[in-house]
């Protein structure tokens, strides 16, 4: 996730929130694109199990899953 996250700002985001462990395992942040959009990036540790993957749960500790939600930013009604 912090590979991710910190190719996201070498492409010019800006950060919104800094990556911060949550319960369960799962790490979270955002950043703002040049756009103006809000990308959230999350890890999640039980992915595969979440989507059906057949590996032990032990497993999906040592396993890497990144997505990436994308959010409309506020836009200005200034105009």
């Amino acid at each position: 996730m912090s590979a991710t996250y910190e190719k996201l700002l070498s492409m010019g985001a800006k950060e919104d929130e800094a990556p911060s462990d949550r319960e369960a395992g799962f790490v979270t942040a955002s950043v703002v694109d040049p756009f103006g959009n809000i990308l959230g990036v999350m890890y999640n540790p039980h992915y595969l199990a979440i989507v059906g993957g057949d590996e032990a749960p032990g497993a999906l500790l040592e396993k890497k899953s990144v997505s990436v939600s994308i959010q409309d930013a506020p836009r200005s009604t200034q105009g």
